[in-house]
């Protein structure tokens, strides 16, 4: 009995609650208006016309963010396709050298007929693959020493705490490090590269210059025609002379023609003149048959010019030219900027933009210095001067140096000629005036004639007698590779090494390329 009481009381609170529920709704505005008015308050009965309380369980308003259909499907990862062809690269690759080489090629075999590019392409594929080859050997030998380092580190007593030996912070370091040293070493080889690519393109040219000079070599000798000699004119002419001028004693009528005609020996003289001469001549008449007028030949030319006492080769001062006409000698002048040079030896006085360069050669080629300057970090303008003119004369032991100038690290490998040709061509540029700038070629001319009078000289007197070197190029070495070639090529290979050491920085901007320091 007292279940179905409770029963009883449960169904009319609710329908007392539906009963008030009904009643507040109807008291409410329009659906319509609710709708406009406070949509994200809206009941879904509201919405619906003849909607019915006891129905709300039929309809479902979902609540913002919640996903009423089914879960979708995971849709396909992209797949990644290999590129068909060589010439698009990923991004990650933003200068490939051989994907260039290769369009080169490409565009070469369909477009242009250019053997010789074709060959300089090949050459540079070859150079390429070795610098590969030479980054995947200089990288396993990093990652064997870089194992090695840290075998050693965790088997070493007296190293960190196990915890810091086995953190991988300290291989990274020394990988980045061999890293920047491989890249720079490619960039030097690369450097030596464009200056073997120079010179080629140099001695094509001089030998182009040269092949075209050859045949302008004969009229620096004496004219070989009569008319470009210095024989008088036929009016003033002695017998002598004549019979030399005419063509040989066979007079037949074909060669008297030829001279006739031809304009070296064209007659002057009216046919009354050539009997009269005839006659007074003491010669043959055989002789003097080509002197009769040719019908083939104008009966008169125009004058020459007046009879000198010497060749007209040897009566002018220039060369003459294959016309014949004198061109006057030029004078020679010296490469542009010779004569503002500080002379050689003497230290050029120190400024702020030389003390800026010596700090700068200090920072980029402080370690081939330190031939001369055993430890030393740093050093003013004047005692970088003097360190770089003892290097070029392959650094000569001097009585009471001191055994070293700091504790930073020495070179361990020999000393090689390419550093004594780039420590001179530095000694030119500081000694050149402000703002120290010197065209290439000045500088190949000026290093081509101080190694041929001094430095392969002074190199060649250390090589033999090492003991007159100083102590480090005595420990170390002096590498004899290229002390026979010659000046001019060895300049351009420092240069371009200097630039690659971001010591020195080429400009062309028109003209020859401008060469200073970076």
């Amino acid at each position: 009995m007292e279940t179905h009481l409770a029963a009883i009381h449960a169904s009319l609170d609710q329908l007392h609650a539906l009963h008030a529920r009904i009643s507040e709704s109807s008291s409410r505005p329009s659906y319509f208006t609710n709708a406009v008015l406070n949509p994200g308050h809206v009941d879904i009965l509201e919405l619906i016309r003849d909607a019915d309380a006891f129905e709300a369980s039929l309809f479902v308003v979902p609540t913002k963010g919640e996903r009423t259909g089914a879960p979708e499907a995971p849709k396909p990862a992209l797949r990644p396709v290999s590129v068909p062809t060589p010439l698009k690269q990923p991004r990650t690759e933003p200068s490939d050298a051989r994907t260039y080489l290769l369009a080169a090629e490409k565009l070469l075999q369909n477009y242009h007929n250019a053997p010789r590019a074709r060959k300089h392409i090949r050459m540079l594929l070859r150079r390429e693959g070795e610098l590969q080859r030479h980054i995947t050997r200089y990288q396993a030998t990093i990652e064997q020493a870089s194992k090695a380092q840290a075998q050693q580190t965790s088997t070493s007593s007296s190293g960190p705490a196990p915890h810091e030996a086995s953190s991988p912070t300290c291989a990274p370091r020394v990988d980045a490090a061999e890293w920047q040293r491989i890249k720079e070493e490619i960039q030097r080889e690369r450097m030596e590269i464009l200056a073997l690519e120079s010179l080629l393109h140099e001695h094509e040219a001089s030998a182009a210059q040269r092949k075209a000079a050859a045949p302008e070599a004969s009229p620096m000798r004496a004219p070989t025609t009569p008319a470009k000699a210095s024989a008088p004119t036929p009016a003033r002419a002695t017998p002598d002379t004549r019979l030399r001028s005419t063509p040989g004693p066979s007079g037949t009528p074909r060669r008297a023609l030829a001279s006739s005609v031809s304009r070296a020996e064209t007659p002057t003289t009216t046919p009354r003149r050539a009997a009269l001469r005839a006659r007074c001549a003491p010669s043959t008449p055989r002789r003097m048959t080509p002197a009769r007028p040719s019908p083939a030949a104008p009966p008169t030319s125009t004058p020459r010019r007046t009879p000198t006492t010497r060749p007209l080769s040897q009566s002018v001062s220039g060369t003459p030219t294959q016309g014949g006409t004198p061109r006057r000698a030029l004078p020679r002048t010296s490469p542009a900027g010779t004569a503002a040079l500080v002379p050689m030896g003497t230290v050029p006085p120190a400024t702020d933009a030389l003390e800026r360069m010596a700090a700068h050669v200090w920072e980029r080629f402080g370690e081939p210095l330190r031939y001369a300057r055993p430890g030393c970090a740093s050093a003013s303008f004047s005692d970088t001067f003097q360190a770089l003119r003892q290097l070029e004369q392959g650094v000569p032991r001097e009585e009471g140096a001191p055994a070293s100038y700091g504790s930073a690290p020495n070179p361990s490998g020999p000393l090689g000629v390419s550093v004594a040709m780039m420590a001179h061509v530095m000694l030119l540029l500081l000694r050149a005036p402000a703002p120290h700038t010197l065209t290439l070629p000045t500088i190949k001319a000026l290093s081509e004639t101080w190694w041929r009078q001094q430095g392969q000289a002074a190199l060649q007197a250390a090589m033999r007698a090492p003991t007159s070197c100083s102590a480090l190029v005595q420990q170390v070495g002096l590498d004899p590779t290229d002390v026979e070639q010659a000046g001019d090529a060895l300049a351009t290979r420092a240069v371009y090494g200097l630039v690659a050491k971001k010591v020195l920085r080429i400009q062309r901007a028109g003209g020859a390329p401008s060469v200073g320091f970076a």
